[in-house]
């Protein structure tokens, strides 16, 4: 019998597949809900992290995925006009509607809908990023272009200055 958990992370392995980008998954003891925690757990830098945010469209009521850096914050104004629209952040029950996830292990892909996901291009500055991988206790290594590219996403300066 498989577990929720199992079943999310389950889901982002096969989308990862699908998008071609072979990597592994990485079931950790410690919750990497936070860019910090996935940093102490990963023994990396908290810049290496990429964490997911999910925004609220308001025209439209419609989600939007920002993918960082774990040391920068989405700046609303930058993500609004890359992605046409005022956006707000969302809350937990929107994002698990419509990502599948819970906050702290959303990945950049393999959600239950489709939406723009877009990732600030200071993610480039690292040759590997980690990102959650459907659980604050799994995660996967990925160039961050390739990761880009994996999701769809629109790569875009969208974190503070």
């Amino acid at each position: 019998m498989t577990t929720p958990r199992a079943e999310r992370i389950e889901r982002v392995r096969k989308a990862l597949l699908n998008a071609g980008l072979h990597t592994q998954i990485r079931a950790l003891q410690d919750n990497t809900a936070t860019a910090a925690q996935a940093a102490e757990a990963l023994e990396c830098t908290v810049g290496e992290i990429a964490k997911s945010l999910m925004f609220r469209r308001v025209t439209d009521d419609s989600p939007v995925l920002a993918v960082l850096s774990g040391v920068n914050r989405v700046a609303p104004d930058k993500l609004a006009k890359t992605v046409g629209g005022t956006v707000t952040k969302a809350d937990a029950a929107f994002v698990k509607q419509h990502s599948g996830f819970e906050i702290g292990g959303v990945p950049p892909l393999g959600h239950l809908t489709a939406f723009p996901v877009v990732f600030d291009e200071k993610l480039r500055r690292y040759a590997v990023v980690w990102a959650a991988a459907g659980s604050a206790y799994a995660v996967f290594p990925a160039a961050a272009d390739e990761l880009a590219k994996a999701a769809g996403a629109v790569v875009a300066d969208i974190a503070e200055d």
